[in-house]
């Protein structure tokens, strides 16, 4: 299917091989993403006619788009590193870039225990800021994203800034208010 009706599964642990048999031809694998794991997903050519450039996405059940990749390093094959911000069915999408290929895949999931942070990118993070105080703080793994809860009085005007330091400084920080 190439929808969020597919019956595709991708299971960590088992590959799974198909075909993109026309241009523009998408196929679409159900996941069972639980928090708490780390998500690598890999799309690679493969078969007797590989597709010649793999394209990658996550998707939730509305088509909206979780994560991307079209090149893995120096190759054309893809490969995502996925951490699920909830428990739920997410879907795997194999297709050829610019739907411009055809050929054979191989779609592989691998899941380990994600690594652990000490402040949540949820609304139930312990993290907390005060009125005029700074937090340091660090991005610890890809797609990790730190919420501090922050006391507001209504009619007043507030100001945030985030910049980046330290060792391993980021590269294009970003800031935003929930």
């Amino acid at each position: 299917g190439n929808d969020s009706s597919t019956r595709a599964r991708a299971t960590p642990g088992r590959s799974v091989n198909g075909t993109l048999e026309y241009e523009g031809d998408v196929d679409w694998y159900r996941l069972s993403a639980r928090t708490g794991q780390r998500y690598r997903v890999t799309l690679t050519g493969a078969g007797d006619t590989p597709v010649g450039d793999p394209f990658l996405r996550i998707l939730d059940a509305d088509g909206n788009e979780l994560a991307l990749n079209d090149d893995d390093g120096d190759s054309l094959n893809s490969a995502i590193d996925f951490i699920p911000r909830s428990t739920g069915d997410v879907f795997i999408e194999a297709r050829g870039y610019a739907d411009a290929y055809t050929g054979g895949y191989a779609l592989n999931v691998t899941a380990t225990r994600a690594p652990t942070d000490s402040i949540s990118g949820t609304r139930s993070t312990r993290g907390r800021i005060n009125l005029g105080a700074s937090v340091n703080g660090s991005i610890d793994f890809p797609g990790d994203t730190d919420w501090h809860r922050v006391r507001l009085t209504t009619g007043e005007s507030y100001r945030f800034t985030l910049t980046s330091s330290g060792d391993s400084p980021l590269g294009d920080p970003m800031i935003v208010l929930y």
